[in-house]
């Protein structure tokens, strides 16, 4: 597709070619997976290693996932390769009743420096024994 391009505030802006994507990865899984750890821990097949192609390109990171706790609230966060959590992707299931399903969902961009980088995502329970049922964990790379 193509967009309008501005060429500064003196020029009229031109039809310019959309770039589209430089790369994605994806994983998705649909079973049933349970942790009743109180501090986080990976969420099983939510893994992706992959090389960003450019350090000026913009990773943009989503994940979503049905998630239920037989008795509080649970957590999940996307998590970077050197281990550090992504406070601004953190969501919160605050269950109202025990057992009822909740469609947590959260994004995240950043810049990456071009090397192999391992993104995954993490979860833990307040108490009691959460599960995960179906998830996807998407990266998209956008050219600079």
């Amino acid at each position: 597709g193509q967009f309008l391009k501005t060429q500064g505030a003196a020029a009229n802006p031109v039809w310019a070619n959309a770039a589209g994507f430089t790369s994605q990865n994806l994983v998705e899984a649909t079973g049933d997976v349970t942790t009743t750890s109180t501090t986080f821990t990976d969420l099983t097949t939510m893994t992706i290693t992959y090389t960003p192609g450019d350090a000026s390109n913009l990773n943009m990171f989503f994940f979503s996932g049905t998630f239920r706790n037989n008795t509080t609230n649970l957590d999940c966060d996307i998590i970077l390769d050197d281990g550090a959590n992504i406070s601004a992707s953190r969501r919160t299931s605050s269950n109202a009743t025990a057992g009822e399903r909740q469609n947590l969902a959260t994004t995240y961009q950043e810049t990456l420096a071009a090397s192999s980088k391992t993104v995954k995502v993490q979860w833990l329970v307040e108490g009691g024994t959460g599960t995960c049922s179906q998830r996807v964990l998407h990266i998209v790379e956008l050219p600079a």
